[in-house]
């Protein structure tokens, strides 16, 4: 991860130098995702928001719904679950007005998983179904590996351990079979 941030950091200067606001923020986005999985999250926060600032500017509706799931994932890993659920709205939002297919499965499977951690085991099951749903329509196995990851977790916080091994074992297999 160390090497990717340096290699973030050098695109952003090209970015700069070119005035291109558009893959400037997709570039931060990106930065901002190496900082959140090294676990900095205030630097995480800090290069995400500057990336929905300038890919506002830019008016790139894909980045933006990108930099907003980005955005839910950190406040879900802060444990500050309204923000990480008015995130994932957002990038749904975004993702549904724009027909951004992979953003409307990660946003819903993000907003069923902040449901889960809220308690709310029902809602979440539902989110996750329509979440799946989605990914079979895009068919996706990526999309698919990741909703089943998170109802296998769900599975297994409501006891239903059998399920929970359905589930984790197909998204092991759809992801080995994507390459992931």
């Amino acid at each position: 991860l160390s090497s990717a941030v340096q290699y973030y950091q050098a695109a952003l200067q090209r970015w700069e130098q070119l005035g291109s606001p558009g893959p400037w923020a997709n570039t931060l986005n990106g930065l901002g995702v190496v900082y959140y999985l090294q676990g900095k999250y205030d630097q995480a926060s800090q290069t995400l928001e500057e990336a929905l600032a300038k890919t506002r500017r830019a008016g790139d509706l894909r980045v933006e719904a990108f930099v907003w799931a980005s955005l839910g994932d950190l406040h879900r890993d802060q444990g500050a679950y309204e923000r990480a659920q008015q995130a994932y709205t957002q990038a749904l939002e975004i993702a549904d007005r724009s027909r951004i297919a992979f953003i409307q499965t990660y946003a819903t499977c993000g907003l069923g998983n902040i449901a889960r951690l809220q308690g709310n085991l029902a809602h979440a099951a539902s989110q996750l179904n329509h979440a799946l749903g989605l990914a079979d329509q895009h068919g996706s196995g990526y999309e698919t590996s990741l909703c089943h990851t998170s109802m296998g977790i769900l599975a297994g916080e409501a006891g239903d351990l059998k399920a929970a091994r359905r589930h984790l074992d197909l998204a092991v297999e759809r992801f080995l079979a994507g390459g992931f």
